[in-house]
């Protein structure tokens, strides 16, 4: 995989920190929620992944990439809700767009 690069910075990223883990959100209901942090209380838990963390040595600015194809938890197991309480601050972000 090539290095992501930042465009502010015109440099590549670097490895910050592997193997963490992020929840992908969800809509609760049947309804179209606004994207990102706007109204957090509108998402619930979906997916858990677990990928690395990085971030350009210049300007700071972090992204996550490397998850790989599939999550390591879906909501639809019965030990989903188990497995991310297990995790508590592991989890780094909760990703509200699907």
């Amino acid at each position: 995989m090539q290095k992501p690069v930042c465009v502010k910075c015109s440099c590549y990223f670097r490895p910050h920190k592997n193997g963490i883990y992020y929840l992908e959100m969800k809509p609760i209901g049947a309804h179209q929620a606004p994207r990102g942090n706007e109204k957090p209380e509108e998402w619930e838990p979906y997916k858990l992944w677990y990928a690395d963390l990085w971030k350009c040595p210049n300007c700071r600015h972090e992204m996550i990439t490397g998850s790989g194809i599939n999550p390591v938890i879906e909501d639809f197991r019965i030990e989903f809700d188990k497995e991310v309480e297990s995790l508590g601050n592991k989890i780094i972000v909760r990703v509200n767009d699907c």
